[in-house]
């Protein structure tokens, strides 16, 4: 068996969230059905690893989520392909009002739903906001304070 040793707290919030994917994939549940699993069988040494190494990455979420501060390396992607000039409007109005539905964002930005849908998917795919429901019910919820750009020598 090999371990892998991450370094979290090197890591940026989209590759957090991609080892925790690889987890979700090897073993077709979430972290906390994982969990239930884990703690009423007896765990192989492989798996007893895996759960340490996962449930570190979610707390590493977690603490980056709730830290308010967002990091981007420049150029991976690109950032002004991710935050253009209609999704600043976007992240602007939902720092005046979070949360709030995915069709009040379109009104006040005077774009149609599907585009701004699509851009809060976006949005909520690298971790800047959350939406939570589906359809008319859907909120949307900003969930970092600011973003820093970092250059990064690795």
């Amino acid at each position: 068996m090999t371990i892998r040793v991450l370094q979290v707290d090197d890591m940026t919030l989209s590759e957090i969230e991609g080892e925790i994917r690889k987890y979700e994939r090897k073993y077709g549940l979430s972290f906390m059905k994982f969990m239930e699993k884990f703690n009423e069988e007896e765990a192989s040494p492989e798996t007893a690893v895996d759960q340490m190494i996962w449930e570190t990455l979610i707390e590493a979420r977690e603490r980056k989520l709730t830290s308010g501060i967002m990091e981007l390396p420049i150029g991976e992607p690109a950032l002004s392909k991710i935050f253009t000039p209609k999704r600043m409007i976007l992240l602007k109005s939902l720092s005046e009002e979070s949360p709030i539905t995915p069709k009040k964002l379109a009104e006040k930005s005077h774009r149609p739903i599907k585009a701004v849908y699509n851009d809060l998917k976006l949005l909520q795919k690298i971790g800047v906001i959350r939406i939570e429901g589906k359809g008319k019910v859907a909120k949307v919820t900003l969930r970092v304070k600011r973003v820093t750009a970092t250059i990064s020598t690795k």
